[in-house]
């Protein structure tokens, strides 16, 4: 008897484990807005040939690959700094692309183009020369957009960072949305004051991409349900109400402060969310060889 009690056990004990195993490891979606994704710009092999011999054609192809989660608008794509006296270029040295999408469950390695540009190179080496150098740049610029959204604990008593509510963390960092520029840190500030309790959040958006971020434009923010509507770049262009700030080349990150009188007066967790447009270009040098 007691055997068949423990056989039954053990049939018992595969039936739930088979199971168990039957539906397998949950499958977790994958979430693209993190990191410093950007566009990748690189010549393909021999796109232009390594070696250019005098009246021959060849074809310069750039490839443009969005590895950014977000879509790029209004792109082009320039060719800068080829000799016109060594090489004629056949093709437009300007082309554009509407839009680039991003990597996102329906596109999850981004979208991939080809740009190509023919040319000649011409006879016109000097007598005594082997051959000719010719470096150049390729530029591209975009505009997109990046989203920011995270949990952030409220706590309007000053000498209270910690309550039955949530725990404040007054500085936090993260390692991007999945743009090339992204918020970098955040920083909370209470205020108490006569006319209520004022929170200030301190945004630092950054480039952190390979290329140049020009125009930087918030375009809105909510706090939970509430509108964040006094928000400002610390070096805002005039007359942009705050809202648009200019990156430089030796200064690719601003300041965005955003203050708020909070309803309640107990704390708790609430969701922080903003939405930033911006324009950004990229260059890369390559090098065209003519030979004799």
């Amino acid at each position: 008897m007691k055997l068949i009690k423990f056989l039954v056990i053990i049939v018992l004990f595969m039936f739930l484990l088979g199971c168990g195993s039957s539906s397998g490891p949950k499958q977790g979606i994958q979430n693209f807005k993190q990191g410093y994704g950007s566009l990748d710009v690189r010549f393909l092999d021999n796109s232009p040939p390594e070696k250019i011999y005098q009246g021959s054609k060849f074809k310069m192809i750039v490839e443009l690959d969005n590895q950014a989660a977000y879509d790029l608008e209004g792109g082009q794509i320039k060719i800068m700094g080829v000799d016109e006296k060594f090489f004629l270029m056949s093709s437009p040295l300007t082309n554009d692309f509407s839009v680039l999408m991003g990597k996102s469950l329906v596109s999850p390695s981004g979208e991939k183009i080809f740009v190509e540009f023919d040319a000649t190179a011409l006879n016109e080496l000097f007598e005594n020369a082997e051959r000719f150098q010719n470096p150049f740049f390729v530029k591209v610029s975009f505009d997109s957009v990046f989203e920011f959204t995270d949990t952030v604990c409220i706590n309007p008593n000053l000498y209270e960072v910690y309550d039955s509510g949530c725990k404040v963390q007054p500085k936090k960092s993260y390692s991007g949305q999945g743009a090339p520029v992204a918020v970098t840190e955040l920083e909370s500030v209470i205020y108490p004051s006569s006319a209520g309790t004022e929170t200030e959040f301190r945004i630092l958006v950054k480039n952190r991409g390979s290329g140049k971020a020009n125009l930087v434009v918030l375009e809105g923010g909510k706090l939970g349900n509430q509108e964040l509507k006094d928000c400002h770049f610390q070096n805002s262009v005039k007359d942009s109400q705050g809202k648009k700030v200019l990156f430089y080349k030796k200064k690719q990150e601003d300041l965005l402060i955003c203050k708020l009188f909070l309803r309640d007066q107990v704390s708790y967790e609430t969701t922080l969310s903003l939405d930033f447009s911006y324009n950004y270009e990229i260059s890369k040098k390559h090098q065209l060889n003519m030979y004799k």
